[in-house]
């Protein structure tokens, strides 16, 4: 007789052989870390579930503190050189330096639209990227003023500094530069004008601007205002990271935000898919550390991952970035770059840049718990085995005397539940937590 406790230990025999026969997964496991756990020294990392990576080294690794210049890669990446290597969009500066640096890399948004740094290539269905970046500028703030003048109409010469009055508007403005046609001379003449003093500077309730058509005077000249939006310009489009399929057909995806909105990210994939809005927000005047995960999708599937992580805080994302009619793997990366100008002092810090072609990677922070790292420092691998990795130690700007906690992620960026204690004076191996 066939009973109800024969129907249940065969459905028991039967679970237990499906969980015999699924693949294992796990978390990543620290069980000890051994070195000397100082600046720039190497320590093994031993447990399990780290998965194996094909290439141990980072694609690339990047602090301004590594060369007198600040220019040049590290040696502990794969590539050692900028691809764009003729010019470098930045200089080494001591005025805004991250906490555990001497210097850092200046770059002026108000000054020129070409991104900060320089081009990197690296053709990946996957990458990470951990960078550190101060941005002393407030997108909202610091929009460019402009207008458009008729370059034949100019009776004098227009000079920084000089004030601008509306002869039918009463408007004005103060100058901060001037942009000749670069050929036509039919193409006109920006002005740019300074977002602290005239009409034009002013908050929207009491703003006061020139109008198209109308004459403009300074000091000894005249021009007319042939300006197409309205006899005033303004705009902040801040891209800080890019990644393109750089030749036709064209193809990219970039973090975004525009100044005369708010301050608030998207994610644009521009040619094949939807702009996705976010709640992380441009946040200026501190040491922001910014990662992203990345993943093409499938060929019009939307599979693809755009992760964006700041301060601690993530902001996830699945796309399509390949499209029939645009199916190539991106390559071309791009640090921050301005579109249609800033106030010249939109100056942005750079400290420093990981970059590697999978999700695997080592971290440290001040937090047992990785939710809560707003502040992590990536470490850079030397080796990498599925029990056991060896890192060069990047303490950046954690302070040595305080708790540190290690986090090793895997293949699809899961990092062990809880950070392993290192011991920063401690030369041994420290107490396994």
């Amino acid at each position: 007789m066939i009973t109800k406790d024969f129907y249940a230990s065969t459905c028991l025999m039967s679970l237990v052989a499906a969980l015999a026969s699924a693949p294992a997964y796990s978390t990543p496991l620290v069980s000890a870390v051994v070195g000397d756990i100082t600046q720039d020294q190497t320590i093994t990392i031993q447990g399990s579930g780290f998965t194996s990576k094909a290439n141990a080294k980072p694609v690339f690794w990047w602090r301004a503190d590594d060369s007198e210049n600040g220019q040049a890669p590290s040696a502990l990446g794969r590539k050692t050189a900028w691809d764009n290597s003729a010019v470098f969009n930045g200089e080494p500066s001591q005025l805004v330096v991250a906490p555990g640096s001497q210097q850092s890399v200046a770059w002026d948004h108000g000054l020129s639209d070409d991104a900060a740094l320089t081009r990197l290539d690296i053709t990946s269905e996957r990458l990470f990227i951990h960078r550190k970046l101060y941005e002393d500028f407030d997108i909202v703030k610091d929009v460019a003023i402009r207008t458009l003048v008729d370059t034949a109409s100019i009776t004098g010469t227009i000079n920084i500094g000089d004030t601008i009055t509306g002869q039918t508007s009463g408007a004005t403005g103060v100058v901060v530069a001037v942009y000749p046609p670069a050929s036509d001379p039919t193409a006109g003449t920006t002005i740019a004008f300074t977002n602290t003093t005239g009409t034009v500077a002013a908050d929207e309730s009491s703003r006061k601007d020139f109008q198209t058509g109308e004459i403009m005077a300074g000091p000894g000249y005249t021009m007319t205002n042939i300006d197409a939006y309205g006899g005033v310009q303004r705009s902040f489009n801040y891209k800080p990271i890019r990644y393109w399929y750089y030749e036709p057909p064209y193809n990219d995806i970039l973090v975004a935000a525009q100044g005369i909105e708010n301050r608030a990210y998207r994610i644009s994939p521009e040619f094949t898919d939807n702009t996705v809005y976010l709640t992380l927000e441009q946040t200026p005047d501190r040491w922001n550390y910014q990662e992203v995960e990345y993943r093409a999708s499938d060929i019009d599937v939307d599979n693809g991952q755009w992760n964006f992580f700041q301060n601690g805080v993530s902001a996830d994302t699945s796309l399509i970035t390949r499209a029939t009619d645009r199916p190539g793997l991106f390559y071309a990366l791009f640090q921050g770059q301005v579109s249609n100008g800033a106030q010249p002092g939109s100056i942005v810090y750079y400290d420093s840049l990981y970059i590697d072609d999978t999700w695997h990677r080592v971290m440290i922070c001040r937090s047992r718990q990785w939710a809560e790292c707003a502040q992590p420092e990536v470490q850079i691998p030397t080796s990498w085995d599925d029990g056991q990795i060896t890192v060069q130690l990047n303490f950046g700007g954690l302070s040595r005397t305080s708790s540190l906690f290690l986090y090793v992620f895997d293949e699809n960026g899961v990092p062990n539940a809880e950070g392993f204690a290192l011991c920063p004076k401690c030369p041994l191996q420290p107490t396994v937590q």
